[in-house]
């Protein structure tokens, strides 16, 4: 698979994802998948490091189980070999509370015969801590 090829594969996927569809996305990931999304599980209970695609599945309905998506626009910054490097827009509405995140994502994925390896995501991990903890209290409050 080329550069070229794996950019239009990490586009479809996030064109799945941004339509909530959990078993597309699914489709283009390998059963070996390792998912790290650098924030800690204390502050986001998807967060850290997955190893296989039911790991990956039960991180992503997780966060489909806890947030509406409102945008999620991918967009190709570079290709290296078998990476692609990605910068993610995105707005995500917390579902019990109604309150909206929004910032951009940076991701490394990596594709090897016409799947998804590996993907890294990268985020403001502080603005994602201070979210939850006023979604934590809004939501706690009545």
């Amino acid at each position: 698979m080329n550069g070229a090829e794996a950019a239009d594969l990490v586009r479809s996927y996030w064109q799945r994802w941004a339509r909530r569809d959990k078993a597309g996305a699914l489709a283009l990931i390998s059963d070996d998948i390792h998912y790290e999304l650098f924030v800690g599980q204390e502050v986001l209970p998807f967060g850290g490091d997955a190893d296989g695609k039911a790991a990956a599945s039960d991180r992503l309905q997780s966060i489909l189980d806890v947030f509406d998506t409102v945008r999620f626009e991918g967009e190709v910054v570079r290709v290296q070999g078998c990476f692609v490097h990605g910068r993610v827009d995105y707005v995500f509405r917390h579902k019990v509370t109604g309150d909206e995140i929004d910032g951009v994502l940076r991701q490394v994925i990596e594709v090897r015969d016409g799947r998804i390896v590996s993907w890294r995501e990268y985020t403001d991990v502080e603005k994602v801590r201070a979210f939850m903890r006023l979604v934590a209290h809004s939501a706690n409050r009545p």
